[in-house]
């Protein structure tokens, strides 16, 4: 892995970057300047077909096809790290996997921010209750308890209600109709009252 790197790193580095103008050069497109304008401005009505005219524009399509290289040239390299990290990593959890690897099987809520959870852990449940800290409550590790378990929890449909939230269901709808009696028992205590003041 860190070979593989270093010798994307050096390739890099000598990959061939865009033309780098040294100072000798004071003009390398063939432009003029300022002052040489300033001393003979008919120079300036001179054919377009003259070489100094199609100097720069054969430059400049060569800088940009350079730096167009170099930007495809720096993506491959992100995208070479980026997988050899992932292959790096897979190859580190692939031991874990081929000895069971950890399965998410079910989870039930119990209360707030409290739930139960089972996992499968080569080829054992684990049956972990989850608060403010993770507890494990138990192990089912007998196969034929595990196929059962299993086999109920596939049966069960998705989204089905527990018999805890059947439960708090129904309390809830007895605390709504508790809460409608007593305010209908308001309103009639306050029609009588209203009606006694009247008469």
């Amino acid at each position: 892995m860190i070979r593989v790197v270093v010798i994307l790193w050096v390739l890099t580095l000598l990959w061939p970057g865009a033309p780098v103008v040294g100072a000798a050069d004071e003009n390398p497109f063939g432009e003029r300047t300022v002052q040489e304008a300033l001393a003979s401005p008919e120079a300036a009505d001179a054919a377009p077909d003259s070489p100094a005219d199609t100097a720069p524009e054969r430059t400049a399509s060569g800088g940009l096809l350079t730096a167009l290289l170099n930007m495809v040239a720096a993506l491959l390299l992100v995208l070479a790290l980026i997988y050899l990290i992932y292959r790096f990593v897979s190859r580190r959890q692939l031991p874990f996997r081929q000895a069971g690897g950890i399965r998410y099987v079910a989870g039930y809520p119990v209360g707030p921010q409290k739930s139960v959870q089972l996992l499968e852990i080569a080829g054992k449940i684990y049956v972990l209750g989850v608060a403010e800290n993770v507890q494990l409550l138990r192990v089912i590790d007998d196969p034929k308890e595990t196929e059962l378990l299993t086999a109920h929890l596939a049966a069960e449909p998705a989204g089905a209600a527990t018999p805890v939230l059947e439960q708090v269901q129904a309390r809830l709808e007895q605390l709504k109709q508790q809460r409608r009696n007593w305010l209908n028992r308001l309103r009639r205590q306050h029609d009588a009252g209203d009606g006694d003041e009247r008469g």
